[in-house]
């Protein structure tokens, strides 16, 4: 009886903290696509950045900078200290082109930035559809909620 009363308890813990670590969310825009497809259920760990800032290309949620109620999903381009640019549909890091998993074709425009100490640049991978660091520039690392799992 003490064993199924301890198992039980065990249980519990690991459920609270599975939901305390985790956030379960529901995708409604197409800024990710097709790397995530809309009305998708996804699971974003609160806890990835506790200890460390994200890695080039980790997809995160923010909190999106218009609007603190709202989240958005982004992947992360540009890392604190670079120099990024989006320009012929490549992006540049400190004057590198990198490969992006997406084509970025979409990128008509030339955007730069010298990313801060505490800050990241965020792309969707939907370029034509997507609201993100070449509407509002880097982020603070401090916005962002936790990473896509």
């Amino acid at each position: 009886m003490k064993s199924l009363k301890k198992i039980k308890e065990t249980i519990r813990v690991l459920i609270f903290n599975f939901l305390c670590r985790f956030r379960f969310v529901y995708i409604v825009n197409v800024s990710m696509e097709p790397t995530i497809k809309s009305r998708s259920m996804k699971i974003v760990d609160t806890s990835a950045y506790i200890s460390k800032n994200p890695k080039r290309l980790d997809v995160v949620m923010v909190m999106d900078p218009s609007n603190n109620e709202r989240n958005l999903i982004k992947r992360v381009v540009g890392l604190p200290g670079e120099y990024v640019e989006f320009k012929f549909g490549e992006i540049f890091i400190d004057e590198h082109p990198i490969l992006h998993p997406v084509p970025l074709s979409g990128i008509q425009r030339t955007y730069y930035w010298r990313v801060a100490d505490d800050e990241v640049v965020l792309l969707g991978d939907n370029i034509a559809n997507s609201t993100d660091s070449r509407h509002f520039g880097p982020i603070n690392v401090s916005n962002i909620v936790g990473k896509l799992v």
